[in-house]
């Protein structure tokens, strides 16, 4: 387990011996404590860890002792104890639910890694039943907790793998929240000729007519409500060497891939190709220099791809992954054209903003703050009232730390008590459905007394 130093870490805080909860998984928890809403899930298999999904999921009883395994695991967060860290509960509260990466139930060898265990006539059943079974245990535990647990999965493109595990079955839809759909890897550089890995329109000429249009009309046809689909864009590029400035032409040998921050950095001429109709189909660039053809996403596409979504009614689109863009470029230009659109068909709950005006920041404990800064953490935009460094903000009712208000909530608006913010004669507060008044300057005194500073 890697251990987080104070500049690596999200809150400035460094990972510690004595702690239950250190390396990625903490980092995560203070993540949360930034974004309280963010919904995070746990990504089980992929490519390299799908080879027991067969296996573990073949009976009825093996299915009930899976979905249980990863509840207690990752929802309750009882992390076995290594070398004094772990214990019941020590990762509880981090993920909110699962997504299902099976890469492929029941389809042929050609698409699996090898060694994956595959049963070509009973995966797709226990594929669907196992989903059932863990939608089923997250179901009973909300009333426990209190929290909604959502399921969604990595959905492929191939047709073959799609029949084969049933991903296009409404059943399945029923169960999952929304699935994020390989809009990516269409074609690539284990191929001697070059083309579009992730092109909207099918070309019946190349790629047995293959095209993200034709992929998400598999799914919708089936009955399949485009709403629950987002569509993946690709944070990297297929490359081919010794190419020519053209897709679909021989090369000689396939390079592989590259990130969009190592591509972008090269000086490489984009080309956006459109259909006659003048529809965005996929971006190709072209390294002169070194003789080689790339396949990928820019910001270009990224935003073409996101209005593409818009209006054939997707969810959203997503990323693999978004370490490839650090600077966010391409997230940057399709959430600006999501941003414009109608909500969409399952959006939730709007973003808890905790800018205030834009002024408050994430609160970094190796950041120096002086009176009046503003900083957000676990839900409320907290002022500063002299000189700090290191102290958390809701940690004590005489330190440097006082709350404005929660986050999302104006300002300006009748706030709920807080015990670490300073109040004046005459300011007010609600506590416990009560509105109080205060008679003096107070801190950390609750109202409800009668002889107290509230009136």
């Amino acid at each position: 387990m890697h251990s987080y130093t104070a500049e690596e870490s999200v809150l400035g805080i460094a990972d510690t011996p004595d702690q239950a909860l250190a390396g990625n998984f903490n980092q995560l928890r203070q993540l949360k404590r930034l974004y309280p809403d963010m919904k995070m899930l746990v990504s089980l298999g992929g490519w390299s860890w799908s080879k027991s999904f067969s296996d573990a999921t073949a009976t009825p009883e093996l299915r009930e002792r899976l979905a249980e395994s990863c509840i207690d695991l990752y929802i309750r967060g009882n992390l076995p104890e290594i070398d004094g860290r772990g214990g019941d509960g020590a990762a509880a509260g981090i993920f909110d639910g699962f997504d299902l990466d099976w890469e492929w139930p029941g389809a042929p060898d050609w698409s699996q890694e090898v060694g994956n265990s595959v049963d070509p006539e009973n995966d797709r059943a226990n594929f669907l039943a196992f989903v059932g079974e863990l939608r089923a245990q997250l179901d009973a535990l909300e009333p426990e907790t209190g929290d909604d647990y959502e399921l969604s999965a990595f959905v492929p493109a191939s047709p073959t793998v799609i029949s084969a595990g049933g991903w296009n079955d409404p059943a399945l839809w029923k169960l999952l929240d929304f699935g994020n759909l390989q809009g990516y890897d269409l074609w690539g550089s284990w191929s001697a000729e070059t083309g579009h890995q992730g092109n909207i329109h099918g070309d019946p000429d190349h790629n047995w007519g293959l095209g993200i249009d034709s992929i998400v009309a598999s799914y919708v046809n089936a009955g399949v409500d485009p709403g629950q689909l987002n569509l993946g864009l690709a944070a990297y590029g297929q490359g081919w060497r010794d190419a020519q400035p053209q897709p679909w032409t021989p090369a000689t040998a396939g390079h592989g891939q590259l990130s969009w921050d190592e591509l972008s950095a090269r000086d490489l001429e984009f080309h956006h190709e459109y259909t006659a109709d003048g529809s965005f189909d996929a971006t190709w660039a072209y390294d002169a220099e070194r003789q080689e053809f790339w396949s990928l996403d820019d910001p270009t596409a990224a935003a073409e791809k996101a209005r593409w979504a818009i209006a054939n009614g997707l969810g959203g689109v997503d990323y693999w992954d978004i370490g490839q863009d650090v600077d966010g470029d391409l997230s940057i230009a399709a959430a600006a054209v999501l941003r414009e659109a109608a909500e969409g068909p399952v959006a939730g709950d709007g973003a808890l903003l905790c800018e205030v005006g834009g002024d408050a920041q994430p609160w970094n404990a190796g950041a120096t703050y002086r009176a009046g800064d503003l900083v957000f953490l676990d839900g409320r935009v907290s002022e500063a009232q002299w000189w700090a460094k290191g102290s958390e903000p809701g940690a004590s009712t005489t330190g440097p730390w006082a709350t404005l208000t929660a986050c999302g909530v104006d300002a300006g608006e009748l706030q709920q008590w807080y015990d670490d913010t300073i109040y004046t004669k005459g300011d007010q507060v609600v506590h416990e459905g009560v509105t109080y008044t205060a008679k003096w300057w107070t801190r950390g005194e609750a109202p409800g007394s009668a002889w107290g500073p509230w009136r």
